[in-house]
């Protein structure tokens, strides 16, 4: 009994010891990314998340994998940073939280789509549409589909994206945001553009 009383204390300080550790990472991975020292703040990242994910901390955990993910995006590595988003994705489904999900969703909709995975990028935008709509905001739902009609664009099915384009452009200016209006409608002026382009090239 006495050693059981003796352990108790010492686990509490060992989670509390931990938690400190992970914020200390986090803090000393901020400081790095200032310095522009990519590499390194995403090895303390790596060391923070690890901390928290085994202290029960998954949303501080999933928000690092995130991070980490956006990272190795900016810095051109697509793979691993959709290895990041993924590792994310996953905590954000168990935790059922919508809009880290959506974030998740839309990331790893990017990292396909510069990958030139038309498909699976159109795919994770699919996903995320319905999510989009629980959380009921227009200027998300929008955002997606904008992103799937770039791609349908892309692609050259101009009929599919100015379909999307339309839809988008229907909830825009339902929702009054003038200024999404206005970037959907340059959007479907891309597309007549790309069209004629390609009529001029085929004739």
């Amino acid at each position: 009994m006495l050693k059981t009383l003796l352990i108790i204390p010492l686990l509490v300080a060992a989670h509390l010891a931990a938690a400190q550790t992970a914020e200390e990472y986090f803090g000393m991975a901020q400081e790095a990314e200032k310095r522009f020292q990519f590499d390194e703040a995403i090895g303390y990242y790596e060391q923070a998340a690890g901390l928290w994910g085994g202290q029960g901390h998954l949303f501080y955990q999933g928000l690092l994998y995130l991070t980490i993910g956006k990272l190795h995006h900016a810095l051109g590595r697509l793979d691993t940073a959709g290895d990041a988003f993924n590792r994310a994705l996953a905590l954000s489904q168990e935790l059922d939280d919508a809009e880290f999900t959506l974030a998740c969703l839309h990331n790893l909709g990017e990292v396909h789509k510069d990958l030139g995975a038309f498909d699976k990028a159109l795919d994770f935008y699919d996903r995320a549409v319905p999510v989009a709509e629980e959380l009921g905001s227009s200027d998300k739902i929008t955002a997606i589909l904008n992103n799937q009609a770039e791609i349908h664009r892309l692609i050259g099915k101009y009929e599919q994206a100015l379909h999307v384009y339309g839809t988008a452009l229907e909830i825009a200016a339902g929702s009054g945001n003038a200024e999404v209006t206005a970037d959907v409608l340059s959007n479907m002026g891309a597309v007549h553009q790309s069209m004629r382009s390609y009529r001029e090239a085929v004739r």
